[in-house]
């Protein structure tokens, strides 16, 4: 039960997306009668849409509907979920266009296939992760249908987030965020949130990702491998030194590796790009290759007797990077 709770955790995003879109669709009823009657219809709508088998309970503490501009403002929505997880957003505000709500409406068509949504102040707790921000901008393209939730399908989400923070044990590496900016393609479904991680890039195509004044955040295990790494390069080993001034990385998801093809670092640690790969299905191979214009002068200092050990030498100023590794043996490296 605890797993399941967790993977339903890691598609909370997706669940208050949905959900949100639900309470959208159903404010049509309202449409032709005052926004004072038509709230009423919409909280009994959303009421029994929210009873559907298979969707968490749902609370708020007001809804407000502005017919004219297609909008439904949401606020203090809470989620509970599994294992004492919970979702929260201040506000959410859904904007639709009304000609698509009055097909809808008319029986022309089964759904939505675009919506944008405005949250504020949004919290995912749980037992080990954390997600939140202050403000974000989710614009979704897809067929969303409320006649029949489970066949809806997402193909692309942008999403403009501010303060944003993430931490998961799972992931390996949280991270916090000025700016964050998530463009993805793919094929999300409800049954998306059942999935964990790897599962849930089986249902990605594309995915880029842009962030501005962030920090990573290493769990506890990846801090335990820093210790053993300390003795190497203090610099690195202390985690107060992963901050960046911007990062960036845009990605395919394939069925035997997620290829990454190109990332951009600026960063007290290095100011570099690249390109990687990383195994995963029946995949072995993890290869990285790296432009680097300017590194630390004190992880240059630490690092240099560890690759005249493995007969590498690491040049003065902008240099070039290989690493690969077929998942046994010795890594090979070079740097030129």
């Amino acid at each position: 039960m605890a797993r399941d709770g967790q993977r339903k955790g890691r598609g909370c995003l997706i669940t208050l997306v949905i959900l949100g879109l639900l309470a959208a669709g159903i404010w049509f009823v309202g449409l032709p009668i005052a926004n004072n009657k038509a709230e009423a219809f919409v909280d009994s709508a959303v009421r029994n849409a929210m009873g559907s088998p298979g969707m968490p309970r749902v609370g708020y503490r007001d809804i407000k509907i502005d017919a004219a501009r297609g909008q439904v403002d949401i606020y203090d929505l809470v989620i509970p979920l599994e294992e004492g997880s919970s979702l929260h957003a201040a506000r959410i505000r859904v904007t639709v266009s009304p000609s698509e709500l009055v097909a809808f409406g008319m029986g022309r068509s089964s759904g939505l296939s675009k919506a944008d949504i405005g949250i504020q102040q949004f919290t995912y707790k749980a037992t080990d992760t954390a997600v939140a921000f202050d403000v974000a901008q989710i614009s979704l393209d897809g067929s969303l249908d409320f006649n029949n939730p489970e066949s809806s399908v997402i193909q692309h989400i942008r999403v403009d987030a501010t303060n944003a923070t993430f931490t998961n044990p799972d992931a390996g590496m949280g991270f916090s965020s000025k700016t964050l900016e998530l463009d993805v393609t793919g094929k999300l479904t409800v049954a998306s949130l059942q999935k964990d991680f790897d599962g849930v890039l089986d249902d990605l195509a594309y995915i880029d990702v842009a962030a501005t004044s962030g920090k990573l955040v290493p769990d506890t295990q990846t801090l335990n491998q820093l210790g053993m790494f300390a003795a190497v390069s203090p610099w690195i080993a202390d985690t107060e030194n992963w901050s960046f001034k911007s990062a960036s990385v845009q990605a395919r998801s394939l069925d035997d590796k997620l290829a990454i093809d190109m990332f951009t670092l600026d960063a007290p640690l290095m100011a570099a790009s690249g390109k990687a790969s990383f195994p995963r299905g029946e995949g072995t191979e993890t290869a990285i290759s790296l432009e680097v214009a300017d590194l630390h002068s004190q992880v240059r200092s630490e690092l240099a007797p560890l690759a005249q050990y493995m007969g590498q030498t690491i040049p003065e100023g902008a240099f070039s990077f290989d690493f690969s590794w077929q998942g046994t043996g010795i890594p090979q490296l070079s740097f030129h």
